[in-house]
């Protein structure tokens, strides 16, 4: 699996926990495949989301997937996870979901148990269902073999549960933040440096072509004898 450099920072800050991040990754697993990853820091995990998938230079999203976690629990009588806003996107442009962290009244602690916590923090599972930490997001495909893929956040629809010191549970209702793109360790003044937001997919290399047609030479070698 070719992992990509870290594309995106997103810094969380809130009164009731420390600094929160969100990094977004994009790997390819194999030629014409694509990942697009979550990792949270701080807080409960992840609520909302929207992102973008994009080639460039020779590179083109075709198809894409969401793939945020979410299960049905007979218990509850209900579906747990991000239920909310799901879009497969098209071609990798606009690929979102949610949770249900907003209701009416008071505090429900049936309706905090639709919510998985912790996404982007732990790997967990639940009716059937599994994710990894970083949290799978999206998937899909593309076409083209040399060039970039690229992930970004939507401004503004990063949505993160907030906990309170030493990182207790969620509690809804309400309870989220929105994240702020942020690149690395800067001061408020300081400009960013280069976002490094793609993949590079290169071409076989000379010696993997040789490798390749190894299987045939010998084949061809075997039919002379």
């Amino acid at each position: 699996m070719r992992r990509i450099s870290i594309l995106l920072i997103v810094l969380v800050m809130a009164a009731t926990c420390s600094a929160q991040y969100f990094t977004l990754s994009i790997t390819s697993p194999s030629e014409g495949q694509w990942q697009a990853w979550i990792s949270v820091g701080q807080c409960a995990g992840l609520d909302t989301f929207g992102i973008d998938v994009y080639g460039s230079d020779g590179v083109t999203v075709t198809g894409s997937t969401l793939m945020a976690p979410k299960y049905y629990n007979p218990d509850l009588g209900d579906w747990v996870g991000f239920t909310e806003f799901r879009s497969n996107g098209t071609s990798g442009m606009g690929i979102t979901a949610g949770q249900k962290t907003m209701y009416t009244g008071g505090n429900d602690p049936y309706r905090d148990a639709l919510v998985i916590q912790d996404v982007g923090i732990t790997a967990g599972s639940g009716g059937g269902v599994s994710w990894d930490a970083p949290a799978l997001l999206a998937e899909g495909t593309y076409t083209g073999s040399t060039g970039y893929l690229h992930v970004t956040a939507f401004d503004g629809y990063v949505n993160a549960l907030l906990c309170t010191p030493p990182r207790l549970p969620w509690e809804g209702p309400g309870g989220i933040v929105v994240a702020a793109p942020f690149y690395g360790d800067l001061g408020p003044d300081e400009p960013p440096p280069p976002q490094l937001d793609k993949l590079y997919v290169p071409e076989p290399s000379s010696m993997m072509a040789f490798l390749a047609l190894l299987p045939f030479a010998a084949r061809r070698a075997k039919n002379r004898r």
